[in-house]
Order: structure tokens, then sequence, then C-alpha cells
């Protein structure tokens, strides 16, 4: 959790800012932690294949995983916890 890039972006600017408030819902913090990990292993490969010159897959999945954030964000529909 102290490593975890978009919790403290969050936590450090966002929630600070006063552009994002709190949400809390009582539910099992597992599937969010799956979800962090999963965006965490996506972005890495998208870096692999940015840097082995596959720009299109590198970018492609950089763009699902801003998109998928969005959606959370937006909606309230996280899809990495959907998954697990």
């Amino acid at each position: 959790p102290q490593l975890a890039l978009f919790q403290r972006l969050y936590r450090d600017l966002l929630r600070p800012a006063g552009l994002l408030r709190p949400d809390f819902h009582a539910e099992d913090a597992a599937p969010h932690r799956f979800a962090q990990g999963l965006g965490a292993a996506v972005l890495v490969v998208a870096s692999l294949a940015l840097f082995a010159g596959l720009s299109a897959l590198g970018w492609a999945l950089t763009l699902l995983v801003v998109l998928l954030a969005a959606i959370n964000l937006v909606c309230g529909l996280c899809a990495g916890c959907f998954v697990y």
C-alpha cells in the first residue's frame, strides 16, 4: 500500500486540492488490491512493449488502463474487482 502510485496520487494531490472526495464503502479490500496489481502488471508490460519497439501494443495497453481507471472514477465500476 505504501508504493501504490494511484493511491498516493489521490491521497497527496487530488484529495487535498479538493478535486476528489472520499466515497467510503464497507467492502473487502482484496478485490481492490488485485485490481491495482493487475493494473500495475499491465503497465509494466506496456512499458516493456514500448522499450522493445512495439509502440502500438504499448500505447494500447496504457490507454486501456487509463480508460478503466476513468470508468472507475466516473461510474464507480471497478473492472479489476469484477474480474476478481
